[in-house]
């Protein structure tokens, strides 16, 4: 699906036009309000870095979640920090 975008297939060279625009607009070019440039941002470096290749994306994608699981894990541990960590692993 990526590789039917006109903006991420531009790599890097298409950030400044990614911020400035929907985020459909390289896939469907219609009028629309919604606006997540980062993550089309980053579809254009993973692009830039191994085009037409979807393994970059699930590892980042995968990276990204465990962080975030750490992140949680670690603010449930001092939130339940008088019920040991258990509890927060539950």
């Amino acid at each position: 699906m990526l590789a039917n975008n006109k903006q991420t297939i531009k790599g890097v060279k298409a950030i400044p036009e990614i911020f400035s625009s929907s985020y459909r607009k390289g896939f469907w070019d219609r009028k629309e309000s919604l606006y997540r440039p980062l993550s089309v941002a980053m579809f254009a470096i993973e692009w830039q870095i191994s085009p037409n290749n979807p393994h970059l994306g699930h590892w980042i994608n995968v990276i990204l979640y465990a962080l975030s699981a750490a992140v949680l894990f670690i603010f449930l541990g001092a939130l339940f920090k008088d019920y040991k960590m258990f509890l927060a692993f539950l």
